[in-house]
């Protein structure tokens, strides 16, 4: 509903179009999105169906994918970096 307030009003002036639009909320971490994937998975294991067959692959794939986008995104680090430097 708020889209199409946004569209309706584009022709408004800009003050407008900011006190009508509530800030959109944060989407879901990285960890809800992979539980999601689970529960998704656990549910449908049971059914035989081609395109839950073709779900599954799309679920491993985003699984897959999530994982290693994290996984680049960590910064590298020495094992002394853990410890306190003694001065």
């Amino acid at each position: 509903m708020d889209a199409k307030r946004v569209r309706d009003g584009l022709d408004a002036d800009d003050d407008d179009l900011e006190k009508d639009v509530a800030p959109a909320k944060p989407g879901p971490t990285c960890h809800e999105a992979l539980q999601a994937v689970l529960t998704l998975q656990e549910y449908i294991g049971a059914i035989n169906n081609p395109f839950v067959h073709k779900l599954e692959v799309m679920l491993n794939s985003f699984g897959w994918t999530t994982r290693v986008a994290e996984a680049q995104s960590m910064k590298d680090t020495k094992l002394t970096d853990y410890f306190d430097h003694k001065q």
